[in-house]
């Protein structure tokens, strides 16, 4: 599974890797399938990334 985060060279520091998450439960619901991919077919093929700029 391939996915990404762009930031320009300037906010490289400000970019914290340890609040990379790849988001796979929505609080509720599982967003993969029972194999453990992305559930492409109630949702996506990709799961979100949520990370954190400290700026």
């Amino acid at each position: 599974m391939l996915d990404q985060v762009l930031i320009r060279p300037e906010l490289l520091d400000n970019f914290r890797v340890e609040d990379l998450e790849i988001v796979e439960f929505d609080g509720k619901v599982s967003l993969l399938n029972s194999k453990g991919y992305p559930n492409k077919k109630q949702y996506s093929d990709h799961l979100p990334i949520k990370f954190t700029l400290a700026i």
